[in-house]
């Protein structure tokens, strides 16, 4: 997503899920896409069975930040049974730039 420099933004979005399986769950994930160093920033973990959770991340972009990722990602798990299972959906994903 394109976004301004020096800009405070509020990104929400939905997850629910059905039998996430392993210790390491879904999460949302923004970052530079340049840069990660710029910005990184992570939802909480979501696994198991859940119903509808608002995830909610507010940030300021930096001076050089003009193209941010935004993705679902679930980072490796470090236990021996560790392949996922189960099922996600996401809805009301939005980023918006506050005034």
């Amino acid at each position: 997503m394109v976004v301004q420099p020096d800009t405070r933004y509020e990104f929400s979005g939905s997850l629910r899920t059905s039998g996430i399986t392993t210790d390491s769950g879904l999460r949302f994930q923004i970052f530079d896409a340049f840069d990660k160093g710029n910005l990184f920033l992570s939802t909480e973990n979501v696994g198991g069975t859940t119903g509808w959770l608002p995830q909610q991340l507010e940030f300021k972009t930096r001076a050089d930040t003009h193209l941010l990722i935004v993705r679902i990602a679930r980072p490796a798990s470090s236990k021996l049974d560790n392949q996922i299972r189960g099922t996600v959906w996401i809805d009301q994903v939005s980023l918006t730039a506050e005034n």
